[in-house]
């Protein structure tokens, strides 16, 4: 049998693999396989926090990390949405990451989940890596009105202090301050 055969879903022994990772990789097994969904053993250990099968696909010469599900979200939106702030790191250190990429349906950036599932230290390393601040979802909405609307505070001012802007709009014709609670509005308003 094939080191890279596929179960019903899609899936090799590398997707399923918990522990001998590097055993497979030697084999032969392809790293950038993708199972029914789209999803690459790298994405999957990246989506369940699983760092040391994440660090040893990661290593491999052949790995593309930009690799996208069927609904568009890379390894780099599941580490950012899940928090998982080493599995980012190691991300954000290569040179052939895209960082700004947007899913498919919401058009969120990784950037964008991070702010969403209140993962504030995925968030702050994104910043700092140069994400793109001011692209819009599917609703016109950016990061800041993605910090609005959970009044993440901290956030939106790391967002404004490193240049996001405060007057874009989104579809129903509201900028970020619009779509935050009065309580965060003022708090913004008067830090910013």
């Amino acid at each position: 049998m094939s080191i890279n055969a596929k179960d019903e879903d899609g899936r090799t022994e590398l997707h399923r693999a918990k522990g001998d990772v590097q055993h497979l990789l030697a084999r032969g097994a392809d790293p950038n396989i993708q199972d029914d969904g789209g999803w690459t053993p790298l994405i999957s250990a990246a989506s369940s926090g699983d760092f040391e099968k994440f660090r040893c696909l990661i290593s491999h010469p052949s790995i593309d990390v930009n690799m996208l599900t069927e609904s568009g979200t890379s390894a780099l939106h599941y580490a950012a949405s899940k928090g998982h702030n080493e599995i980012l790191t190691l991300l954000l250190q290569r040179d052939d990451i895209k960082m700004d990429v947007q899913d498919t349906n919401s058009r969120f950036t990784p950037l964008m989940r991070a702010i969403i599932s209140k993962k504030n230290l995925c968030a702050q390393k994104l910043i700092q890596a140069g994400a793109k601040l001011n692209l819009r979802d599917v609703e016109g909405d950016t990061a800041l009105h993605h910090a609005a609307m959970t009044d993440n505070i901290p956030i939106a001012l790391m967002l404004i202090e490193n240049g996001a802007k405060t007057d874009i709009e989104n579809k129903q014709h509201q900028t970020a301050l619009q779509v935050a609670s009065p309580m965060m509005a003022q708090r913004i308003e008067e830090e910013a």
